[in-house]
């Protein structure tokens, strides 16, 4: 099981674009494989886009027992209490909602920093890839995210604000790289990348010149696109909504990148 943990502290620079998108870009290269993605965003905006609408689930149908939130609670548990089916018979997800903010208030739960990887030790088979999606900031959840994974894969828009929120990011790596020696970098991926916005240009020539210069994955960025936009509103994967969309190619093309990264093999 490959476990890849989708990070950034810094807000509104599409982690949840690119963790959604990166398990249906895996479902198109490896159809036959089994994958899950795990919510710790109290947002729910993943499990929006792959299951329904937090806001609209009634209570029996996705409440605190029914959520990731069940991991950080005492009372046992089995996987099928908190692990959903999704329209897609191959990708199935752990969903977060508003609860999950409350939950942050606990002192008692900001210690509990392992119990995505305890989670994880139940299902390693039953899954072939896990997607993990996380919080804009670096506390408890983003720690659970961290602990659990193989790989890490850090998206950033283009803005000059962004290098500051890496270097605080790399801070939170190298600590949890302590607990989970085996946490691996994928990359800092570009996105909402518009070439004709000399901005952009600018903080990605900054961000080659940074300490984390090897780390950037300029020829797989992902550019700003209506066809993204428009699927990422309606609930949907660029893989589901429109096959003619450069973000559709581009996704393709990470997606295969990572998995060559991660020992995997597809189409």
């Amino acid at each position: 099981m490959v476990t890849i943990v989708v990070c950034n502290q810094k807000g509104g620079v599409g982690k949840t674009s690119v963790a959604t998108n990166l398990i249906g870009g895996f479902d198109y290269h490896f159809p036959e494989k089994k994958k899950l993605a795990i919510d710790l965003d109290p947002q729910g905006h993943t499990t929006y886009i792959l299951h329904k609408d937090p806001n609209e689930l009634f209570p029996e149908d996705l409440d605190s027992d029914k959520s990731v939130y069940r991991l950080f609670q005492r009372d046992p548990y089995q996987e099928t209490d908190i692990v959903h089916r999704t329209r897609n018979q191959n990708i199935d997800i752990v969903p977060s909602n508003i609860t999950l903010f409350r939950a942050q208030q606990d002192s008692a739960i900001a210690k509990k920093r392992t119990r995505v990887k305890s989670f994880l030790k139940l299902i390693e088979n039953v899954y072939d890839v896990v997607v993990i999606d996380t919080p804009p900031d670096l506390g408890t959840f983003v720690l659970n995210g961290l602990f659990a994974a193989d790989y890490l894969l850090v998206p950033t828009d283009l803005e000059l604000l962004s290098i500051r929120g890496i270097t605080d990011l790399w801070r939170t790596y190298n600590f949890a790289k302590e607990k989970n020696p085996e946490l691996q970098i994928l990359g800092i991926l570009p996105n909402k990348y518009n070439r004709k916005i000399r901005e952009h240009n600018e903080t990605l020539e900054a961000l080659k010149n940074s300490p984390f210069k090897e780390y950037v994955l300029e020829k797989l960025a992902i550019s700003t696109n209506a066809a993204l936009s428009r699927a990422i509103a309606s609930g949907k994967t660029i893989f589901e909504a429109d096959k003619k969309a450069r973000s559709y190619k581009q996704f393709r093309e990470l997606t295969k990148w990572i998995a060559k990264k991660c020992g995997l093999n597809g189409k």
